[in-house]
């Protein structure tokens, strides 16, 4: 006999009102994407199938106060890593790590940074991204290789 139990999931919400003892702690987010293109969509064309290279994301200038409390970076097959930089100094290397046990390799997840520092109002931030089809296979089909992204998350706790 097979059983037929349908699966419902349940989210449940705790609310914590700002002027409790709990929400006092409790501020406000804004998440900045660092992409490739500077305009939301990160897809951009293989430069070689056969060597390294890398792009570069266009700068951002903050305009809030306050902690970075994630980054990290999404790439696609073929990435080795986005370094995201600070007014010039690397603070936060996310390397893509890969399924190695597979035949085809493919990113399974990305390294992220916690508690990567302060961002003060006109800080300038940009990152990298590196991709090497000698080390991690570029994503193929039907003969060519599929658009690489490159885009940084940094979610800043405001002050």
């Amino acid at each position: 006999m097979i059983s037929r139990f349908l699966c419902h999931p349940t989210v449940r919400y705790e609310v914590i009102g700002a002027d409790s003892e709990v929400g006092k702690d409790y501020r406000g987010i804004t998440a900045v994407w660092l992409d490739l293109t500077g305009c939301g969509n990160a897809d951009v064309d293989v430069k070689s199938t056969i060597e390294k290279f890398e792009y570069r994301t266009p700068d951002w200038i903050s305009s809030v106060d306050g902690i970075m409390v994630d980054v990290g970076g999404h790439m696609h097959d073929g990435g080795l890593n986005m370094t995201m930089y600070r007014n010039g100094e690397p603070l936060c290397d996310s390397m893509q790590l890969y399924d190695n046990q597979a035949a085809e390799q493919h990113i399974v997840a990305a390294g992220i940074c916690k508690d990567a520092g302060r961002v003060k109002n006109g800080d300038v931030f940009w990152a990298d991204a590196k991709y090497d089809p000698n080390i991690h296979p570029l994503m193929m089909h039907k003969g060519n290789p599929d658009p690489v992204i490159g885009s940084m998350g940094v979610y800043i706790g405001l002050d």
